[in-house]
């Protein structure tokens, strides 16, 4: 309640949980980051964006996307 939430991102390395959604396991642990850091990048926009918009990355390409509801009070705490 009262607009509080916080994130965790862990970039992953158990191909079972990549493959149940579909993705592909990278080798390597810089690709495994890049992944997370572009993801985390979008998802930074989404929160601060008041338009639509398009998403050309290394990793993701997205047409005409928005995010609702955003933070009610900026960027919630970030742990890595």
């Amino acid at each position: 309640g009262n607009g509080r939430a916080g994130l965790n991102i862990v970039a992953g390395w158990n191909k079972p949980e990549y493959e149940a959604l579909g993705l592909t396991l990278p080798d390597d642990h810089e690709t495994r980051y890049g992944y997370a850091q572009e993801w985390f990048d979008i998802v930074e926009k989404l929160w601060t964006s008041e338009e639509y918009f398009d998403w050309k990355g290394k990793y993701f390409n997205l047409k005409h996307v928005a995010g609702d509801p955003k933070p009610v009070d900026g960027r919630p705490p970030i742990l890595n």
